[in-house]
């Protein structure tokens, strides 16, 4: 015991905690001892990721749900940016299995992405996991709109064939990267 007081008193930071209970929790079955490390650091979260990974680390060792809850709801109350956003939209599919809340979070968060392939990710996940056919389009008109050559077109057009299976969506995003070939 007094080689896990001197451990833990090392690690530093919310995000190293739950990597030093992610080891002890494989060596160790002690879930109060885990409990207590948690409870120890849960008023040190400031960032929506921490609220989301504490959220994680008590569903996920210590089964409490409520808890759980309540991190991702502060964790919410929180969030400014698109990536924490995003974050929360993860969490909420993840830890709950709630397509609206996720799909809420998701919408919060597309207006800050601008890497077309993390758009390209999230519109696959919106479309195949939440079933939410229309945000995942979306994801995919703000490709569309930041896609300036033709691979990109081909690509896009690609992806919403292979997730969403919308041939006349498809078949737009063709005409457009036709249209660009020819401008």
């Amino acid at each position: 015991d007094d080689a896990l007081e001197k451990a833990k008193k090392k690690v530093d930071g919310i995000e190293a905690t739950i990597g030093y209970i992610n080891v002890f929790a494989s060596l160790f079955n002690d879930k109060d001892y885990i409990r207590t490390v948690l409870d120890d650091i849960v008023d040190d979260a400031q960032f929506t990721k921490e609220f989301v990974i504490l959220a994680t680390a008590y569903k996920n060792y210590c089964l409490d749900e409520e808890k759980c809850r309540e991190l991702i709801e502060t964790g919410t109350q929180y969030a400014m940016k698109g990536d924490e956003f995003l974050e929360l939209a993860k969490a909420h599919w993840l830890l709950f299995g709630d397509k609206i809340a996720s799909s809420d979070c998701y919408e919060k968060g597309l207006k800050d992405i601008s890497d077309k392939t993390a758009l390209l990710g999230y519109a696959k996940s919106i479309a195949i996991d939440l079933e939410n056919i229309e945000l995942a389009k979306k994801f995919y008109k703000s490709v569309e709109n930041k896609t300036t050559n033709i691979r990109d077109f081909i690509s896009l057009a690609n992806a919403v064939i292979n997730d969403l299976n919308d041939l006349v969506y498809a078949d737009l995003v063709y005409h457009a990267a036709e249209n660009q070939l020819h401008s």
